[in-house]
């Protein structure tokens, strides 16, 4: 007498994960739903301290999907260690993902209906009270791109990107440890040795971000770079790709660190700003990543190299600089008072420089005029009271002004 209570507690849990996955879109789309094939499926175990693999803006969320090959490569990897990465056309297809987020629980994906452009991911799961502690359960399924704008998450839509937008940059040739590599769709793998079944595997680690890197005015783009060279060590990089024309160029991989855990990158006025979490120095390398840092890169004759590491208690900024008869001082974009600039150094000679090149047929005492200063020229470093210029690797000893007063006639600034 027991046994269709069972069945139905069964019936009632699985119409509950349908309706909890798929009932956002229901009112609010007319016409009928209708099934889009799954090309592949897998399901298995994700260790949370790699969910930073996923997409940025998905690693928070129930439902997602991967739209690259660089970043699957890197999600596979951590998905099923030690298998090899299957082949997706993402031209065509995409690979979308569903997963636990408040209890761990066994899930599959069993159907994805597709209604007016948006996707809904059907996926089935038991239900327990077990924790979420060092991992989840994820199901992952391959499905085409035609006809899709959107995947429902919840009361939340996630846009579909273009295939491959950054498909010819992923396809790179870039140095790393003094070996050119050459990313295909962001993923290269070599033997370690002839007849060696052990890997060198190299690839793009999350999405490339854009920004002029070198001042012509071209879209360029920073990125992580992933490097296993075959033994315990999971080395990660930060590198650039210059466009030339629409032709992308690799440059060498900056070391990060061993098994680190990479945050954000960007390109802010010529300098690639690399964000990721290390140990501390007396910390095993089992131990979770948990300390914040910063690396700070610019271009010298097409090679990406770090500017000084910032010390304890600096920081980097950036504003606007001002030179004239008797006043040099630099302003942050984010303080209100200025920084008067004192003594002598390289990087205050080539700002004056940047100044008297953009005037070439003005006065000394001309009226005041605003340039830009050339880019890479605007990063200073911050600690207390002290301001120390950095330009290019140069830097220099500044104070913190006094309370800001007008600039004197034939000054003009340069800003970031």
């Amino acid at each position: 007498m027991k046994s269709p209570k069972v069945i139905l507690m069964l019936l009632l849990r699985v119409a509950f994960v349908w309706m909890m996955v798929g009932c956002a879109a229901t009112a609010t789309y007319s016409g009928e739903p209708k099934d889009i094939p799954i090309l592949q499926k897998w399901s298995g175990d994700y260790p949370i301290v790699h969910l930073n693999r996923l997409p940025q803006d998905q690693q928070k969320s129930r439902i997602g999907y991967i739209g690259n090959t660089a970043i699957f490569a890197t999600f596979w990897q951590a998905f099923k260690p030690g298998e090899k990465t299957p082949e997706v056309d993402f031209s065509r297809n995409f690979v979308v993902f569903s997963r636990n987020v408040d209890f761990y629980n066994r899930i599959f994906i069993f159907k994805i209906t597709l209604k007016d452009g948006v996707i809904e991911i059907l996926a089935m799961e038991t239900r327990s009270a077990l924790p979420i502690e060092d991992k989840v359960a994820m199901a992952i399924a391959v499905i085409p791109r035609e006809g899709v704008e959107f995947i429902q998450a919840g009361k939340e839509r996630i846009p579909i990107a273009p295939s491959a937008p950054s498909a010819d940059l992923l396809n790179s040739i870039f140095t790393i440890e003094r070996q050119e590599v050459r990313l295909i769709d962001g993923y290269h793998e070599k033997q370690a040795a002839p007849g060696s079944a052990t890997k060198i595997k190299t690839m793009v680690f999350g999405q490339p971000v854009n920004g002029d890197l070198d001042g012509d005015g071209d879209e360029d783009a920073g990125l992580f770079i992933l490097h296993t060279p075959g033994g315990s060590g999971t080395f990660y990089y930060v590198a650039a790709t210059l466009n030339r024309n629409g032709n992308y160029r690799g440059t060498n991989g900056v070391l990060l660190g061993d098994r680190i855990a990479p945050q954000t990158i960007q390109i802010s006025n010529g300098v690639v700003v690399a964000n990721y979490a290390d140990r501390r120095p007396d910390e095993p390398m089992v131990a979770r990543p948990s300390v914040g840092k910063t690396k700070y890169l610019t271009l010298k004759n097409v090679q990406l190299e770090e500017i000084k590491p910032l010390g304890q208690g600096e920081q980097a900024l950036e504003g606007w600089v001002t030179i004239g008869h008797e006043v040099r001082s630099f302003k942050p974009c984010l303080r209100k008072t200025d920084l008067w600039i004192l003594g002598e150094s390289p990087a205050l000679r080539e700002i004056i420089a940047a100044h008297s090149k953009a005037f070439l047929d003005r006065k000394r005492y001309a009226n005041r005029r605003r340039v830009r200063g050339e880019r890479g020229k605007t990063l200073l470093r911050s600690r207390g009271e002290k301001v120390e210029r950095r330009s290019a690797g140069v830097q220099s000893a500044q104070h913190q002004a006094p309370p800001a007063r007008p600039s004197t006639a034939g000054s003009s600034r340069h800003g970031s």
